[in-house]
């Protein structure tokens, strides 16, 4: 479990890097477009499976959360994210969200895994991962001291795989995808005077079967309590909901998943840490 998350967490330093790169690169482009707020935005906590439920191949068994193990436990989490605001109503968000869970079941059942057979009783190894690498854009429609409201959309390139494997390497199964996910987005938040603040973020889509009786869709609700404890610094403590899947007739797989998540970040507003 945690080896799954220091891999997670060095690609998280990997993005981190490449967004301080990218916020070097787009300092001559702010010069011209006023800055008013880059901010490294990382939370790190737990993330428990709601749901997971999943088939693969013509044949393939349908399987859930339980049937390997996932909701026995939670599981560490993190997030990374890049956001930058110019022209006082224009937001962009490039955002890292790693997830790679590794669990060891006893499958209570025969399991069809794109042909491959795994037997009831046998000891296995499941492994889901599903990063997702986000470009978000928000338009303040309404901005004050107090309250900001924004409308948008985002675009994720994700990145799936899911795998059983014998727990003595006699036996492996995988499905991989990369894929493009669009969504739209909304932002509300209120802050107080002395610059506590509340914030609610939530994007979604559906395909509604369409085309091709393909289903998808897309949920993630986030709500951040902010504390500010020093110049250009803020704790975040954040509940988040994340759902969504696809039923791909063509392809032959289902995968249908909930998550909650409750994470503990830091936000720097880089310029304004700036001397």
């Amino acid at each position: 479990m945690y080896r799954s998350f220091y891999r997670s967490l060095s690609r998280a330093l990997v993005c981190a890097l490449a967004c301080a790169c990218a916020f070097a690169c787009l300092l001559p482009t702010v010069s011209a477009a006023p800055l008013d707020a880059a901010v490294i935005d990382y939370e790190a906590g737990l993330v428990g499976i709601l749901q997971n439920d999943s088939r693969y191949g013509a044949a393939g068994t349908e399987f859930n959360a339980s049937d390997v193990a996932q909701t026995n436990n939670v599981y560490p989490a993190q997030r990374l994210s890049l956001r930058l605001r110019f022209r006082a109503r224009h937001e962009i968000r490039a955002t890292y969200a790693p997830l790679d869970l590794t669990t060891r079941a006893t499958l209570p059942k025969d399991v069809d895994f794109n042909g491959v057979q795994f037997k009831a009783g046998e000891v296995i190894d499941f492994r889901y991962l599903f990063d997702g690498t986000r470009l978000t854009y928000l338009y303040h429609l309404h901005r004050t001291d107090r309250l900001i409201f924004a409308v948008g959309g985002l675009f994720q390139l994700r990145n799936a795989n899911v795998a059983i494997s014998t727990a003595n390497g006699e036996r492996h199964a995988e499905e991989s995808d990369i894929g493009p996910v669009g969504a739209l987005s909304i932002m509300a938040r209120y802050q107080r005077p002395n610059g506590l603040y509340g914030q609610l973020d939530a994007a979604g889509f559906s395909t509604f079967g369409v085309p091709n009786g393909l289903v998808g869709a897309v949920w993630d609700i986030a709500l951040t309590l902010g504390v500010p404890v020093a110049r250009g610094t803020e704790l975040t403590f954040r509940l988040r909901y994340y759902g969504g899947g696809a039923d791909v007739p063509s392809a032959d797989l289902k995968n249908w998943a909930q998550l909650a998540f409750a994470t503990i970040g830091l936000r720097l507003d880089l310029p304004t840490l700036l001397p």
